[in-house]
């Protein structure tokens, strides 16, 4: 009865010793190269996926903050990308004039995450990038959303709750990883691996800098730096510490 390549290569008889199994296996693949053909195939098919997951996972890095320790996800890093076109610009990219900002938006909403205990405690890093990005943030993807909530917008469906914005928001938010202008994939990797400079060191928030409170500005642990189209500050409730990517 012909045995199934599998069952047979499980047989191989172990009391002949490594080289009598190996001569064995040779053996059996000389009798039935079809075999070699599909465990040469598997073996491509193997190298390959190992090749695409290191690519997707091999960008991962974890924050630390004081012993705290969040290690990033594949859809933290795809939020992250959706976050900084949504406060930086769709547009732009083809140079590095952007950078600074971009850096900028990731580095601070990083330091808010893991300087709030309760964002820190919560565990999701996504959940925080929607709930402070407006971009990006669910309460403004609807205008039923964005004017139940008022948010400034009065129930009308002018400025923030504009069909405009909204359609924006929707278009940003579902943007796939290949979809992202490639400088922001580039910028968004350097950043999870802890390889983009950090230009607000200790700065946990920011607002458009001419929509920021002058209370915010104010009470702000750091001077205010205006970078790009955002002003960034320092909310003093939250806990100071620097924070490192590894």
């Amino acid at each position: 009865m012909r045995r199934n390549p599998v069952e047979s290569l499980a047989i191989i008889n172990p009391s002949r010793g490594i080289s009598g199994r190996f001569a064995e296996a040779i053996d059996y693949v000389i009798e039935h190269p079809e075999v070699a053909v599909v465990g040469a195939l598997g073996s491509v098919a193997a190298g390959f996926l190992a090749y695409r997951l290191y690519q997707t996972m091999g960008s991962r890095g974890t924050m630390v903050w004081k012993g705290h320790a969040y290690s990033f996800t594949p859809e933290d890093r795809l939020w992250m990308g959706r976050m900084v076109i949504g406060e930086v610009g769709e547009t732009g990219w083809e140079s590095s004039s952007k950078d600074q900002a971009a850096a900028a938006v990731l580095w601070s909403v990083a330091t808010r995450h893991m300087s709030n205990p309760s964002f820190r405690q919560a565990g999701s890093y996504k959940r925080t990038m929607r709930a402070f990005s407006q971009p990006i943030n669910p309460i403004w993807e609807s205008h039923q959303a964005c004017s139940t909530e008022g948010r400034g917008c009065c129930g009308s469906t002018s400025g923030m709750c504009s069909p405009a914005r909204i359609a924006r928001r929707r278009a940003i938010r579902t943007k796939s990883w290949s979809a992202l202008p490639e400088r922001v994939r580039y910028l968004v990797d350097r950043f999870v691996r802890g390889q983009l400079e950090n230009p607000v060191p200790g700065y946990n928030d920011f607002a458009g800098a001419s929509h920021i409170s002058n209370s915010a500005v104010r009470s702000s642990r750091l001077p205010a730096v205006t970078i790009g189209g955002n002003t960034f500050i320092s909310r003093p409730a939250y806990e100071q510490g620097t924070l490192r990517i590894t």
